[in-house]
């Protein structure tokens, strides 16, 4: 699993665990579950489904795809991997915005 965390500078308030996202051998992007609700629930859920959850920095992350199963919110990230299936490219995108940087953790 390679990590990245994005800086956005719009939002320096927000903690490094909550702006990393991590993706694995397979380009399958995993994001923050607190991103979408409260995240010991967002772990229920996914162990209740036998989804697969990782645990970074002390908070469990959940891959874009089951995150869209189950969260409207994260339906537009779940296209926009799809669009970019090998993760990486995907962390070049949002970076060429212009708001945020990307730091290969």
């Amino acid at each position: 699993m390679i990590w990245y965390e994005v800086k956005i500078k719009s939002r320096p308030d927000l903690e490094a665990w909550f702006r990393s996202h991590g993706i694995d051998e397979h380009g399958v992007v995993y994001q923050p579950a607190a991103e979408y609700e409260n995240e010991d629930y967002v772990h229920c859920l996914a162990v209740r489904d036998g989804a697969e959850v990782v645990v970074y920095k002390g908070h469990y992350f959940m891959s874009v795809d089951w995150l869209a199963r189950h969260f409207d919110r994260a339906k537009a990230a779940e296209k926009f991997s799809k669009l970019n299936r090998d993760g990486l490219k995907m962390v070049k995108n949002i970076a060429a915005q212009g708001d945020v940087i990307c730091i290969n953790l």
